[in-house]
């Protein structure tokens, strides 16, 4: 049987494992699945951090998801508490990465055209 402490070790891997992979899937202004194009959609109308639309988005999937019935424990809270800031700082990191190879344009630059 594994420690408890391998346990919360690999769940801080999968939840940093999940934030960037978010990022990476994002940064290229692709497209996203509903949950992460209204983050995106709110974070660019009403200039609200990713951070703070993840974080509003993750808390109300979880009280709707223990109004059902469904489980909820330490990880589903600190899930929804460590995404979105996580999320905020991999789109820039993964955005700087494929500027290059790939010719994706500056956020910044893409807004003032």
């Amino acid at each position: 049987m594994q420690s408890i402490w391998a346990r919360v070790l690999m769940f801080l891997a999968g939840v940093v494992i999940l934030a960037v992979g978010i990022g990476m899937y994002l940064s290229p202004s692709l497209g996203a699945g509903p949950r992460d194009s209204f983050m995106l959609a709110m974070n660019e109308r009403l200039g609200w951090s990713i951070q703070r639309v993840r974080l509003i988005i993750e808390v109300t999937v979880l009280l709707a998801g223990a109004a059902l019935g469904g489980p909820v424990s330490i990880g589903t809270i600190l899930i929804a508490l460590l995404t979105g800031p996580m999320i905020q700082r991999t789109i820039p990191f993964w955005r700087q990465i494929m500027k290059k190879p790939y010719g994706l344009p500056d956020p910044v630059e893409r807004q003032a055209s």
